[in-house]
């Protein structure tokens, strides 16, 4: 048989543009996109990246904490995602207007796009329950009399003046600085109507009385562990992006959102093909206008009261059940409900129908667990079956919990072995280049312990600690990847392995105690943790390789300066307008709860090994029995679904992915790939819609001050 010489061509090497196959080879509409430079990122991307991700902060903290709009809080950032749509369906297209005019190629391409894109969504968690709205309200709380109390237990078990557990140089001691923090500068306000010049010298007037110079030290302190921490989650997401995106092909719902609208380089058309497609703006009209009116008759624009349901809530469903056979699942905030929404169809719709059948599936498992240990008699509904997100587990939330370290660790290994096979015998320099990702890991991993035992953390421990919060951020980003979900509370963590391993009966409390406002920093309660939303700007810039080194340094850039910024900027909020006035939630109840919590680590030390702690070993022990099994039967379900049972917020859109699988189904079955080709841009158009409602409504809710009452973490309809 003759051989032909042919050479074989690594597609991954070769540059976006030469690797579309949007129009055939040589023809006209590719040479004249040939004008417009693909791959080349022009300097002022960057400046331009930093004011998109300043704005995007200090209007996330003004909706927080002024109007009362809850702007972020999930991992699918409405700001960035409606910035981008602006940006392709409007900005280019005057961009390339004018730059026939003037003869040049002006209109941003698609790294360029991606650069902004993906800096803003990193970033938009650092602003609100990612960062700063933890960090801030946490310094000045431990030592404020008013609720440092006796009755609190503070002083006798967290801050005694003698040996405090707690270490003052991260919090403030001295009480006027925290009376101001909490009460606001001393200032006459401007009356309303006031000029620009009159508002702008009082906002001068509150930055000069901010006591900068007290913040900086425990700020300073903080950051060392926050980017130690985030140089961690970012090392993490290229460590195991090879093995992900290349050997085990997940999905990464995420990432595909945005690439989904991102013009081609190949095109000659300023908009994207796919918002050129009638199907798109039909998934577009459908949630954007239902949408629309829902928030028109909450907000009082359109008269009268009736709104599109939108499915039941839990109180709704549990008093249709009340009385029945299945009323063990009704009686809690945390109890099924049946909503659309309409992000949640689209994105199981993008998914393989396997991992939404097992998000759904696992769901319902879950619930009729809860049914028969109602009928046996062990409960009389899911209220007796309380968890939370510091340190109380129930039966589920443990299964999901230990399922979730169990596929974290197993990924650990497979990527960290997949890794040294690759460098086993290359040269020196070679082999540093492959390992980099693991040794900046390795090294923000040393910053880390370091810095605890800085915090009179024992060695045993703070590596303890830094082992399990990796372990988890890998899982977190795997569930991510793999499914999609947006919407997190995760009632299961570090010291809900304390408890129900019963370790304070070994261990005395009072060394542990001190890691849970640390712990409650980011991975606590991680509406916007920032690790998946790496783990996708990881997959968004591998599928568009150029300008790598650009692109790193935009993103580390934005990171630094958004941090910054936000802590700033929520520091200079809250005196002006006084600590007790800001979010309730970031600036009364998670800081109280959290050192309550800890103290209560040290009084209320739980018995050695309770029932929890067997199901956590048995949820991680299904974990690694359905991933051997699927080895040989590939019907059997997989596994993700499982591990979502630690997180509660599964019930607000379980129903949705089961919407997502049953269309996603049919259309395969029945029609194909062809099909599921061409009506995804209707599913896309859903979620497009539903994000793009949403952005509108909160800008005109800020602005008119009302409350739309839609966002993307909804629980009711």
């Amino acid at each position: 048989m003759t051989e032909f010489p042919y050479k074989r061509v690594d597609l991954e090497k070769l540059p976006p543009a030469e690797r579309n196959d949007e129009f055939p080879s040589g023809s006209s509409e590719v040479k004249e996109a040939q004008s417009v430079p693909a791959n080349r990122i022009r300097w002022w991307i960057l400046p331009l990246s930093l004011i998109f991700c300043i704005v995007q902060a200090a209007l996330t903290i003004l909706g927080d904490n002024v109007f009362d709009v809850v702007i972020t809080s999930t991992l699918i950032p409405v700001v960035s995602f409606a910035v981008l749509m602006v940006l392709v369906l409007l900005v280019n297209p005057l961009l390339e207007v004018f730059s026939r005019k003037a003869r040049t190629s002006s209109r941003m391409n698609r790294i360029e796009l991606i650069c902004l894109f993906t800096a803003m969504f990193v970033t938009s968690s650092f602003s609100t329950f990612g960062l700063a709205a933890h960090l801030v309200p946490l310094i000045p709380a431990p030592w404020n009399p008013e609720w440092n109390t006796p009755q609190s237990g503070w002083q006798e078990q967290l801050t005694n003046p003698d040996k405090p557990l707690l270490n003052p140089s991260l919090y403030f001691q001295d009480t006027s600085l925290i009376q101001v923090f909490r009460e606001g500068v001393v200032l006459a306000a401007p009356p309303q109507g006031a000029q620009f010049g009159e508002l702008l010298t009082y906002y001068g007037q509150v930055f000069q009385q901010i006591p900068w110079g007290a913040w900086a030290s425990p700020v300073f302190y903080w950051l060392i562990f926050l980017f130690g921490c985030i140089g961690i989650f970012y090392s993490l997401a290229w460590v195991f992006l090879r093995f992900w995106a290349d050997r085990e092909k997940l999905n990464f719902p995420l990432a595909q959102l945005p690439e989904a609208i991102l013009p081609s380089d190949s095109d000659r058309s300023a908009i994207p093909r796919i918002l050129r497609n009638p199907m798109f703006w039909g998934g577009f009209a459908l949630s954007a206008l239902v949408l629309s009116w829902n928030a028109g008759v909450g907000g009082g624009w359109i008269l009268g009261n009736f709104k599109i349901m939108l499915g039941l809530s839990a109180s709704d469903f549990s008093g249709i059940v009340a009385g029945s056979w299945i009323q063990g699942i009704g009686g809690s905030s945390q109890s099924i409900r049946f909503l659309i929404i309409f992000t949640a169809i689209g994105i199981a719709f993008l998914l393989p129908t396997q991992i939404s059948f097992s998000t759904w599936s696992y769901y319902l498992i879950g619930q009729f667990m809860v049914l028969v240990a109602v009928w046996i008699g062990v409960a009389q509904n899911f209220s007796d079956f309380p968890s939370d997100f510091t340190s109380t587990a129930n039966f589920l939330t443990a299964q999901g919990g230990g399922a979730l370290l169990a596929l974290a660790a197993v990924s650990l290994f497979r990527s960290l072995n997949e890794y040294f096979q690759l460098s086993s015998g290359k040269p020196a320099r070679e082999k540093l280049k492959i390992l980099a990702p693991v040794i900046w890991l390795a090294f923000f991993i040393c910053v880390v312990v370091v810095w605890l035992l800085w915090n009179q953390i024992t060695l045993v421990w703070a590596l303890a600690f830094v082992l399990f919060f990796t372990l988890f951020t890998i899982g977190m980003m795997r569930i991510v990847a793999e499914t999609g979900i947006y919407v997190f509370q995760a009632n299961f963590g570090f010291f809900h392995a304390f408890s129900v391993f019963g370790l304070g009966k070994i261990i005395p409390a009072s060394l542990i105690a001190p890691l849970l406002p640390i712990y409650s920093i980011f991975f606590m309660d991680l509406k916007t943790f920032v690790a998946p939303n790496l783990m996708n700007t990881a997959k968004i810039e591998k599928d568009n390789g150029s300008g790598r080194r650009f692109f790193h340094l935009n993103m580390i850039l934005c990171i630094v300066v958004s941090a910054l910024f936000s802590i700033a900027f929520m520091i200079f909020l809250a005196h002006e307008r006084g600590g007790q006035q800001m979010n309730a939630w970031f600036f009364n109840y998670m800081p109280v709860g959290n050192l309550n919590a800890a103290r209560n680590l040290i009084v209320d030390t739980r018995a050695a090994f309770d029932a929890n702690g067997v199901w956590v070993l048995i949820g991680a022990a299904w974990l690694c029995l359905s991933l051997f099994i699927r080895k040989s039967i590939f019907w059997f379900p997989h596994p993700i679904g499982f591990i979502l049972l630690f997180n509660p917020l599964l019930s607000s859109i379980w129903f949705s992915f089961f919407i997502g699988w049953i269309i996603k189904s049919i259309c395969v079955k029945y029609g194909g790939k062809s099909t599921f080709d061409r009506i995804k841009p209707i599913f896309i158009g859903l979620i497009f819609g539903e994000i793009l409602a949403i952005f509108i409504w909160l800008l005109l809710g800020m602005g008119y001050d009302f409350s739309p009452g839609i966002d993307l973490n909804r629980t009711g309809p």
